[in-house]
């Protein structure tokens, strides 16, 4: 799973949102295979930053 979020910044001045990119993959013949992209918009930048990643092994 790739997670990705990104933000505009116009004339030196950043947006106050983002976006929220979830792209999961499968290894399938041999190579990795998107199987679902999803994106969330507009979330606010401050709200993006507060976030905490954590890892889960199965």
């Amino acid at each position: 799973m790739a997670i990705i979020w990104a933000s505009l910044i116009v004339d030196d001045k950043p947006f106050e949102t983002a976006s929220l990119f979830f792209q999961t993959f499968r290894w399938e013949d041999g190579s990795w295979k998107m199987v679902r992209s999803y994106i969330e918009a507009e979330i606010p930048t401050e709200k993006m930053l507060s976030l905490e990643i954590t890892t889960k092994e199965r």
